[in-house]
């Protein structure tokens, strides 16, 4: 009904009420007065010859020439179709079997070139023709595993890595910045979108083995807009790219490969991605952007990277630890660890890495815990400035942890060698974002109370203050931070150097 609705020339009214996935419908006879409805045959006659026909069939399609009677508008249970009194019904059957005809060719051309084993840019050229819009298939991390050209519009993509097809930006950060986009690779039927030029386009997602493999998307161009009516058709599409990249499974790229690129440059350049790392890459990992992580910089002796390369030493890591995701940058590896995965206090895990590092004769910079994915750059800093100043130690051991070394780091090379993102714990930048939030001073309560050597009376003379509004400030510091915070001198005298920064 829908297909029919969309391509049969001269259709002037239209009330489609069946699901538009159905396809139910076989071919179309002359409406004579005494037929027996059949819901898998359109009818066609004149809209006077069904105006006598009760509304109570169900799930019927009619083609009627002159306009639609009342009653048929109103109902909800058939699909009305009209074209104008002067075409004959004989024409419109004939129109209708060779829009059947148009389909069955489709489909087969489809199946041939699975059989002769084509590529997946084949499987959208002939796609494209029924559309007659360009159209493409692209994974999760927007690579184009198949594109379709249509007339003079083509899709606009260009070179990120070498062999390896890209969105432009533009069109990524629109999708990416949209709250409700990481909900939509749950879809299983076609839909429809509006894209920032308010062209309406449509999307199918397509899964193997329920895992979310690629996305179909069809372009709308001027003149040819996309509707319900080619949910049919884009259905029918899907199962054949479906079929292509079960028998075809490297055109599916490996995702955390890819995201493992993203990281990279990530951590070498943060405003590569001045928004972050897309959420969506997480989510399929299940990490949470808010979980407690660690960031490792790890180097192998020369020992061990004569028996591995460091390919190889990245795989041992992910599979030791079944929380983290591990690769390679330059002459070193980056270990990115979900403590909230894996069971266990974050001593044992401490101790698990160590031992770790020692068996495998490497040696690793470790940062603080953070919990804000999006700061990872700041922390592979902490993970490598540990290493580095560790390894210049005289006992330099095999791990070395930043909160651990942190105050003489800064006492050496000053508070200025690293950004405040860097040097600042955790907790303040809790504290920081509950200012933000809240405007409520406990940064600046904070600072006086360390730079007051913990002297309540002094700070409350210092900032001007009642004792009852301290309180208030110290108590909601002390839920956010923790008496491990400041429970030494080195502590108090590490905490008043760097919250100079803030």
């Amino acid at each position: 009904s829908y297909i029919i609705a969309k391509r049969l020339t001269g259709v002037k009214e239209r009330y489609l009420n069946s699901d538009p996935l159905s396809a139910k419908l076989v071919g179309a006879i002359l409406y004579d007065g005494q037929t027996r409805f059949d819901p898998m045959f359109v009818y066609v006659g004149k809209a006077e010859d069904f105006e006598r026909i009760s509304v109570t069939c169900e799930g019927i399609t009619f083609l009627m020439t002159g306009a639609v009677p009342l009653k048929w508008k109103e109902q909800t249970k058939n699909d009305v179709l009209a074209v104008s009194s002067h075409v004959l019904c004989s024409h419109l059957v004939t129109e209708v079997f060779k829009l059947y005809g148009l389909i069955n060719s489709w489909e087969e051309k489809l199946k041939q070139a699975i059989l002769d084993k084509k590529s997946l840019n084949d499987l959208c050229q002939i796609a494209c023709t029924f559309f007659q819009n360009p159209l493409m298939v692209h994974n999760l991390d927007f690579e184009v595993l198949g594109i379709g050209e249509y007339g003079d519009y083509q899709y606009a993509y260009k070179i990120y890595e070498p062999n390896t097809d890209y969105l432009v930006q533009e069109v990524v950060d629109m999708l990416v910045t949209d709250p409700d986009y990481p909900s939509t690779f749950k879809h299983t039927t076609p839909q429809l979108f509006y894209d920032k030029w308010d062209l309406c386009d449509l999307y199918m997602n397509v899964f193997i083995d329920g895992s979310y493999v690629a996305r179909i998307v069809v372009d709308s161009v001027e003149g040819n807009y996309l509707t319900e009516c080619d949910f049919y058709p884009l259905f029918i599409f899907s199962k054949y790219v479906q079929n292509h990249l079960q028998f075809h499974p490297a055109s599916i790229y490996r995702y955390l490969a890819s995201f493992k690129g993203q990281l990279a440059e990530f951590i070498r350049s943060p405003k590569t991605y001045e928004k972050g790392i897309p959420l969506y890459t997480l989510e399929r990992l299940k990490w949470d952007p808010h979980s407690r992580y660690l960031c490792m910089y790890i180097v192998s002796d020369q020992r061990a990277r004569s028996s591995g390369s460091i390919e190889f030493q990245c795989g041992l890591l992910e599979n030791t630890f079944n929380n983290c995701i591990a690769f390679s940058s330059d002459d070193h590896m980056i270990c990115v660890m979900n403590l909230d995965v894996h069971q266990g206090n974050m001593e044992m895990n401490r101790n698990k890495i160590m031992q770790f590092l020692r068996d495998q004769i490497m040696h690793a910079g470790i940062s603080d815990i953070f919990t804000d994915f999006q700061k990872l750059p700041f922390y592979y800093e902490q993970a490598r400035e540990a290493y580095l100043y560790g390894e210049e130690s005289e006992n330099p051991g095999w791990g070395h942890v930043f909160s651990d070394i942190r105050l003489g780091y800064v006492l050496h090379h000053g508070i200025y060698s690293l950004s405040a993102d860097a040097l600042l714990p955790y907790e303040i930048h809790k504290l920081i974002e509950h200012d933000k939030e809240h405007n409520g001073h406990l940064v600046e309560t904070l600072k006086v109370y360390v730079e007051e050597q913990g002297n309540i009376q002094e700070s409350i003379s210092r900032m001007y203050i009642h004792r009852s509004t301290f309180n208030y400030r110290f108590a909601k510091i002390k839920e956010i931070i923790t008496d491990s915070l400041m429970d030494s001198p080195d502590k108090w005298l590490y905490l008043s150097l760097v919250l100079r920064l803030v």
